[in-house]
């Protein structure tokens, strides 16, 4: 399973998405911290504004306790600490660029 994310918008001209193993969630969910899931989050908050405000402490979150978030590395190899902060920071920098963007998610 993964998490296929996505923005809409007028001011986008091409496609904006990405996809990433949804076996980081429990790093997503621990930074988070609002008991939600990354894709429960996005369901939750789709405007691209509201949902930086969440995933800004997150971001930083992770950032800042790396060794705590490592450990959640999943077992089977599929994704790790580096590339799920990558992805997450994605979002967030696609957040701030397109505020006025929805975000969608299928997972």
């Amino acid at each position: 399973m993964s998490y296929d994310i996505w923005f809409e918008h007028p001011d986008i001209p091409n496609a904006l998405d990405r996809n990433y193993t949804s076996n980081c969630s429990p790093m997503w969910a621990k930074a988070i911290g609002v008991n939600l899931t990354l894709g429960e989050l996005i369901e939750t908050h789709p405007q691209a504004a509201e949902l930086a405000t969440y995933l800004e402490p997150a971001l930083k979150e992770m950032a800042t306790n790396p060794t705590e978030y490592e450990t959640l590395n999943p077992a089977n190899g599929w994704g790790d600490y580096d590339s799920a902060l990558e992805y997450l920071w994605w979002i967030l920098r696609n957040c701030w660029r397109y505020p006025n963007a929805t975000v969608k998610v299928l997972r």
